[in-house]
């Protein structure tokens, strides 16, 4: 009977693209799963951070992460100018990043920006090659890939900028499997 029942799972198995104890392997011994498991039972608000992860793993959203964080206020006023501006695509990054943090006070979202900050920098979270960057003072608003990242604009002020990320693949598989 047990080996009955063996062979069924097998065989269910056989049509799959994917060897679930190769792949559970894999995911377990990463270590980018295992620093992720670490930080996140680590923090007090470790459950809004596991939430916006995971509709992000469900969904296969993009996650938005600042390099300083600006008050929401701040954010919906960029989302009028640009929607003045009839920047599309720009306004795509401050509506979004905008979305995911509404909903929360301004600690909180500055919190959870942090915290996706250092997942960014453990490799957890892993970003697009593109960036938005603005700045206040000149209003010089940009999509820039990858390149010279310098903090400071050509006039003197500091730059803001939104950064598109996604999960790491094994991070995203863990979240996916629970």
């Amino acid at each position: 009977m047990k080996k009955e029942k063996e062979e069924a799972i097998l065989r269910a198995f056989e049509g799959l693209s994917w060897e679930p104890v190769k792949d559970k392997v894999e995911i377990e011994l990463d270590s980018k799963v295992n620093r992720f498991s670490t930080l996140l039972f680590s923090m007090k608000n470790w459950k809004q951070i596991y939430s916006l992860l995971k509709k992000s793993a469900d969904n296969g959203r993009a996650i938005f992460i600042s390099n300083y964080f600006r008050s929401l206020d701040d954010i919906r006023k960029m989302i009028a100018y640009l929607m003045r501006s009839d920047y599309v695509y720009t306004l795509d990054f401050a509506s979004k990043y905008y979305e995911q943090f509404k909903g929360h006070s301004e600690q909180e979202a500055e919190n959870i920006n942090n915290v996706l900050m250092n997942l960014l920098q453990e490799g957890i979270l892993e970003r697009s090659p593109e960036y938005l960057e603005f700045c206040e003072s000149c209003e010089k608003l940009q999509i820039v890939g990858t390149g010279d990242e310098d903090d400071k604009c050509d006039c003197g002020s500091r730059i803001f900028r939104i950064f598109r990320c996604s999960l790491n693949k094994n991070v995203k598989k863990s979240i996916l499997t629970n």
